[in-house]
């Protein structure tokens, strides 16, 4: 996650996702004479005078970007350099999710068929919720089988949150 640091007037503005722990830890640092929170833009507002402090703060835990005295065309390349190392890091928890659950095939083949089990001692016309949470669960698990043998390039979104949905479920 990326913080953006551009200049303001007489501010420096510290935009960055939300994060409590970001927000506690700047209002710990700065003193609230020397900063303020602008609704508008969604960023922080720090004095010049605290701004070293603020963005050591922001370091800790983000990437910071700090486009004072910044060019057009210097902020674009940032950018794209950002968004390319965000792309790698993405690919690179596809597939670490893809090895987890590849490494865990016979473990999850035997969560399969226990569920398989447990859904068949229902009737087939029952609506229960219990039985349609264990279907939905041997479903995500199969799926998510399926989805790691198949080449990053070619996952779609809902697959992606599959397979980061089988690893959370068998982490537990």
């Amino acid at each position: 996650m990326i913080a953006t640091i551009e200049q303001k007037d007489e501010w420096v503005a510290i935009q960055t996702p939300y994060d409590r722990d970001f927000v506690d830890a700047l209002k710990a640092a700065i003193a609230y004479t020397d900063r303020k929170w602008d609704g508008s833009t969604k960023c922080w507002l720090v004095t010049e005078a605290e701004s070293p402090a603020a963005l050591e703060v922001a370091a800790r835990f983000f990437e910071v970007q700090d486009r004072r005295g910044k060019d057009a065309q210097q902020v674009a390349a940032m950018e794209a350099e950002a968004e390319d190392k965000a792309l790698v890091t993405e690919i690179e928890q596809i597939e670490a999710n893809q090895a987890y659950i590849l490494e865990n095939e016979e473990r999850i083949e035997q969560a399969i068929k226990n569920l398989s089990a447990q859904v068949s001692r229902y009737s087939f016309s029952s609506k229960s919720s219990i039985k349609g949470g264990l279907a939905r669960t041997r479903a995500l698990l199969q799926h998510s089988l399926d989805n790691a043998r198949i080449p990053v390039d070619q996952l779609t979104e809902l697959q992606v949150k599959g397979l980061a949905s089988a690893v959370r479920h068998l982490s537990k």
